[in-house]
């Protein structure tokens, strides 16, 4: 089965199997968009257009005061901030002085931020403000050897310099518009496509938080395989709608590298969960490419100005992830005119790998065909060494130009995810006879009843399709007797009530017996990541919380 890739014959005209892959590193996707369109809108951000050349030279200008601060090639600097025109410049600015960017979200708490610096080793960390005095309190060990802070999320121009000494020391502006003279003098130095550029934190197959290491090579691969996959597009219909947090490496490499990568506008919005200014600007801007989470097709739905979307601007939307709700794609694509490709991706192979195509079928709960050249198998869970044939489900397996070169500080856990050049994803999966794939849940979800495999997402699918259920979760909770049981909570459509005896029948209808939950819970919501993944293990600890002595 070593050659057998029915997805191939699936693909769009035009995109092809096999490309060609840039030989530099990443910033020059941003010094060509400049070179060739210097006055074009690079960004949009509360109204302001920001242009390629700006951001370029921006950028160009903090890597040299970064080299003077001292930064070396592959020292790890921590990035804080929103969605911004002020984290193109810091990104592309830290990778243009040979620095590896570490993307933090702001909304961690002091202990979160912590695990991150010591396990990247860190050499400083920018951000804005309003982290200053939790920055502070993080210095303690001295790990550190400088903040970058600026004033505010839009304007490079305003910010300090903080060098982490046994006394805080603001030594000068970031932006060193009285030392031009010096910076002109400043060499950056040479990087090369198989330096890393990014540290992105993952759970991995594991669930314990490592830093996965992108090289530029990683990265330029998947924004050309991405561009490939959109060949179709119009030309005139190429505007970014740039919402997911790009501290998440699919907002940084789909939401922000990919448009610049194309020569496009991105307009950018910091607060994800602002519906209500998410409909403000599409009404303003009229973007036609929005990559999203399922959660926030389900919120746009949910607006009480919903019909304000109607036949809107919006022509391809991008889903990964989580899995899309089919109802939701539905009514979505039927209401704003737009086609939603459900895709899939990992921080271990920044950051897709598959996708639907723009023109093909996009079948129903598929995250659709490997990107070109990708490769792909489903092996068994039990041995990881048996390729499994189309229909049955394993463990996905993959192998392409994105894939990253391992896990930070931790051999164990990169020999146990990269094996014989095979990534191992940890996902459980399922191909069809055309090569379209599924994902049917994690491996370290799986749930084990009475010796029995079950996977949450083959039962979720099922529940979905039940009359009054806006969304489900699945996973496993103890049981005296088979180990695990399946349990499920529920969130109802408004004006439903749970006939569980019903549901339970629908459910054998399609499912073995042992696979149908023994629980089901109505809860309002789900706790979720802070792109929208519903957290299962939150669910469990939550219910055995509720089922303790004492509660």
């Amino acid at each position: 089965m070593d050659n057998f890739r029915p997805w191939l014959k699936h693909y769009d005209p035009g995109v092809t199997s096999k490309l060609k892959y840039p030989d530099y590193p990443l910033p020059v996707i941003l010094e060509n968009a400049a070179i060739k369109s210097p006055e074009a809108t690079c960004a949009v951000f509360n109204g302001k257009h920001h242009s390629f050349e700006r951001i370029n030279d921006d950028s160009t200008t903090l890597a040299k005061n970064l080299v003077t601060y001292g930064v070396k090639v592959g020292d790890r600097i921590g990035l804080i901030l929103d969605n911004s025109p002020l984290f193109l410049i810091t990104f592309f600015g830290i990778l243009k002085a040979g620095g590896v960017v570490v993307a933090i979200n702001p909304k961690f708490k002091e202990s979160e931020i912590q695990f991150q610096i010591k396990v990247a080793d860190m050499s400083g960390v920018i951000s804005d403000k309003r982290f200053l005095k939790k920055l502070k309190d993080l210095s303690i060990e001295k790990s550190l050897r400088f903040f970058i802070i600026f004033e505010n999320d839009a304007d490079f121009g305003k910010g300090q310099l903080f060098r982490v000494t046994d006394k805080w020391a603001k030594i000068e502006s970031t932006h060193n518009t009285e030392n031009h003279q010096v910076l002109e003098e400043v060499k950056l130095p040479t990087i090369r496509g198989d330096n890393p550029a990014i540290y992105q934190f993952s759970g991995g197959t594991t669930g314990i938080p490592k830093a996965a290491i992108g090289l530029h090579r990683n990265l330029v691969a998947n924004v050309t395989q991405f561009s490939c996959w959109l060949t179709a597009l119009n030309k005139k219909e190429k505007i970014f709608l740039s919402v997911i947090p790009f501290y998440h490496v699919y907002g940084m490499v789909l939401g922000m590298c990919l448009p610049i990568f194309m020569g496009t506008t991105q307009i950018l919005q910091d607060n994800p969960q602002d519906i209500d200014q998410l409909i403000t600007t599409i009404k303003g801007h009229h973007p036609s490419i929005f990559p999203a989470v399922p959660n926030m097709f389900s919120a746009l739905l949910s607006s009480p100005r919903v019909n304000e979307l109607r036949q809107c601007s919006l022509k391809t939307c991008i889903s990964g992830s989580a899995p899309l709700i089919t109802s939701v794609k539905e009514k979505f694509e039927s209401l704003t005119g737009a086609r939603i490709l459900e895709g899939y991706g990992l921080s271990e192979a920044p950051t897709a790998t598959h996708c639907n195509p723009l023109l093909g079928i996009n079948k129903e709960g598929s995250i659709g065909l490997p990107l070109p050249d990708v490769d792909c198998r489903i092996i068994d869970l039990e041995r990881g060494t048996s390729e499994i044939s189309p229909g049955g489900q394993g463990e996905l397996i993959l192998q392409g130009p994105q894939v990253m070169l391992g896990y930070a500080n931790n051999m164990p856990e990169t020999k146990n995810a990269i094996r014989k050049r095979w990534l191992y994803t940890g996902d459980i999966a399922r191909m069809d006879e055309d090569g379209y794939f599924y994902i049917t849940g994690r491996k370290k979800d799986l749930i084990k009843v009475g010796g029995f495999q079950v996977w949450p997402g083959e039962i979720e699918e099922v529940i979905r399709k039940f009359p009054g259920i806006n969304d489900v979760a699945v996973a496993g909770v103890k049981d005296d007797k088979a180990g695990e049981r399946t349990k499920a909570w529920v969130i109802l459509e408004i004006g439903y009530s749970l006939d569980v005896w019903r549901l339970r029948k629908h459910c054998r209808k399609f499912l073995a017996n042992y696979k149908v939950p023994r629980e089901f819970d109505i809860v309002e919501e789900f706790p979720r990541s802070s792109i929208g993944k519903v957290l299962r293990r939150e669910l469990i600890r939550l219910d055995e919380e509720k089922k303790s002595p004492g509660n």
